[in-house]
Parts: structure tokens; sequence; C-alpha cells
């Protein structure tokens, strides 16, 4: 379970990364704001039905700061802005898998175990908005890292199915990210991969 966190909180970064434009305070502090916001709400939830309610709203912010700061020079957010976001991301990606994965072992409300499983199991439903062409190589390594998990028998299917839905959403928001944003977007998606593969571990 705690990889499985830590796999989430790196989606949940890559949202960060999305709307961040500016060094220090301005658009990255708003950012961090935001995202307390979202923590807050996602952590108030009870069922799976909430949380992809948050994601939902979550996706939508960062599908729109990215549009808006295409314009922008991108610059990597300062140390304590990036530490102020991982703390944040954390609480999220921890509320997010409680939320997600019930305790009892049953499939999330409104989930179709059937349905589910073929979803998890079809590399072309992780594609994601950006077309892999226009993504850098570390994105796409996630990508890889996403689908190899979702075929993992030894993970409940509601956590894979989870996970793999966050990582579709997080993946909208790359369609918008400028080019100068590749860069750091490079970053964020090694560090989910890493993430994501410390999960699979588990499946050897």
């Amino acid at each position: 379970m705690k990889n499985l966190t830590i796999a989430f909180l790196a989606a949940a970064s890559l949202f960060t990364v999305s709307a961040c434009k500016k060094k220090g305070g301005g658009d990255a502090g708003e950012a961090v704001a935001k995202m307390e916001n979202f923590t807050k709400d996602m952590c108030a939830c009870k069922d799976k039905a909430c949380a992809d309610k948050v994601q939902e709203g979550m996706t939508k912010w960062s599908t729109d700061m990215a549009a808006k700061g295409g314009e922008k020079k991108d610059e990597k957010p300062d140390e304590a802005t990036m530490k102020k976001m991982t703390e944040v991301g954390q609480k999220y990606a921890e509320c997010m898998t409680k939320a997600m994965t019930p305790a009892d072992g049953a499939a999330p409300t409104g989930s179709d175990p059937a349905t589910g499983s073929a979803a998890a199991a079809d590399p072309a439903a992780a594609g994601g908005a950006a077309a892999a062409g226009d993504l850098p190589a570390e994105c796409n390594d996630y990508k890889a890292a996403i689908e190899a998990l979702a075929k993992c028998d030894k993970l409940p299917q509601q956590t894979r199915d989870a996970l793999k839905q966050s990582y579709e959403q997080t993946s909208t928001a790359w369609a918008s990210v400028p080019a100068e944003g590749k860069a750091a977007l490079a970053t964020a998606c090694k560090s989910a991969a890493d993430a994501v593969k410390q999960s699979a571990a588990a499946c050897n």
C-alpha cells in the first residue's frame, strides 16, 4: 500500500507541474493553495464516487492552468515551494488511495468489475490525451509502467483501476503543456514511472 500511495503521489505531482509556470511565488504559490483545497476535499471523501468528482475538478483546473500558461517561460519552482508541493501531494495521494480502496475489498461504487478489468488490461485505454510522439520519453516510460501494473493480478482490481484512472486524468493535461514546459514534465514523469515500478515489484 505504501508504494501505491507513492504512485498516486507521483500522479498528483504531475498535475502541479502542468500548472506551475513561475519561479517562487505567483502561479506556483497559487497552484499550491489550490492543491491544498483539492486535498481538503479529497480527504473528506468516503468513497470512489466522491474521489472521482474531486479528481475531475483537479483535472479541469490543471488543464486550464496549463493552457493559460502557454506563453509563459517555464521555470522550476524554488526549493521551499517544491517541498510544500510534495507535502500537499503526499496528503492528497494518501486520501485518494484510502477513498478509492475500500477496506472490505469490495469493488468501488459505480465500478463494473468485468468492464474495469478489461479496461485495465487494454494498453490503448491508457493512452491519455497527448499523442505519444509529442511526449518526453520519460512519459512514455510512465505509460508503459502503468500498463504493466494494470496486469498485476496480485494487486486488487479496484486499486489497479484507480491508479490507471489517475494516470488517464493526469495525462489529459499533458496536451496543454507548452514546449518549454516539457523538461519539467519529463522530470515528473520519470519520478512517477519509478514510483509505479516500485509498486509493480510486488508482482515479481
